[in-house]
């Protein structure tokens, strides 16, 4: 498993409805062939191969290896779910370059990456929860970091619920990964973005012009509903 348990809690077989016992850990290197194996398993049931970005076995071992931070679920002995965290540094997909931030800040960013929960253990609110429990992992470890990003699929409800939960938001539109459309969505590590609500307009999530248009004007998308995103400016 991992370096020491952070979380334990109680959750639901989806096919037997059995409850099963979990615990949470910090992943380290000797995890690196079960992440593999139980993201491959993660991908064979995704309906739209294009809303996951998968990490390859170079970039979990770099994280593995203290280049971020991965938190993996484990139902008994099985390993659940997990959650990533990435330090890109200078590297081209820091998410830092896509919205202008200076070059000196690179070193001081950090990405949410993937979420992985299997199948038979969604509906558990796992992908949430580990947000949170990756979150204070990161807090509580030594880093010097100030800049928090991520990417998300248009079309991932959950990922993009999830993002604006944390206080993040859209600050940009971007094709990324060979032409694959992404919101790249940022706070800073200290805490959410504020934002203006007498600004705010309501847009159709399909209208990506309108959506860079207004990120181009300083506003930036703050709540997802149903077929719309809203965004406002914010607070300076």
């Amino acid at each position: 498993m991992g370096k020491g348990m952070i979380a334990e809690g109680r959750l639901r077989h989806q096919q037997t409805g059995q409850e099963e016992t979990y615990t949470v850990h910090v992943l380290s290197i000797g995890a690196l062939e079960e992440l593999q194996a139980m993201q491959k398993k993660v991908e064979e049931h995704v309906s739209d191969p294009s809303t996951l970005q998968p990490l390859s076995e170079e970039e979990f071992t770099n994280i593995l290896k203290g280049e971020g931070l991965l938190i993996g679920v484990y139902a008994g002995q099985t390993l659940a779910a997990f959650r990533a965290l990435w330090y890109p540094g200078h590297h081209i997909e820091n998410l830092g370059r896509d919205t202008g931030l200076p070059e000196s800040e690179w070193e001081q960013v950090v990405h949410q990456e993937i979420s992985c929960v299997l199948p038979e253990y969604r509906g558990n609110g796992l992908q949430k929860k580990m947000g949170v429990w990756i979150m204070d992992a990161f807090h509580q470890s030594s880093h010097d970091k100030t800049h928090l990003f991520c990417t998300v699929h248009p079309d991932n409800p959950g990922s993009l619920k999830d993002k604006f939960s944390q206080g993040m938001v859209i600050a940009a539109v971007k094709e990324k990964y060979a032409g694959m459309l992404r919101y790249i969505f940022y706070r800073p590590v200290s805490g959410p973005v504020l934002w203006d609500e007498s600004t705010a307009v309501t847009v159709r999530q399909r209208d990506y012009d309108e959506q860079k248009s207004l990120i181009e004007n300083g506003y930036v998308g703050v709540q997802w509903h149903p077929s719309t995103l809203l965004f406002a400016k914010k607070q300076p």
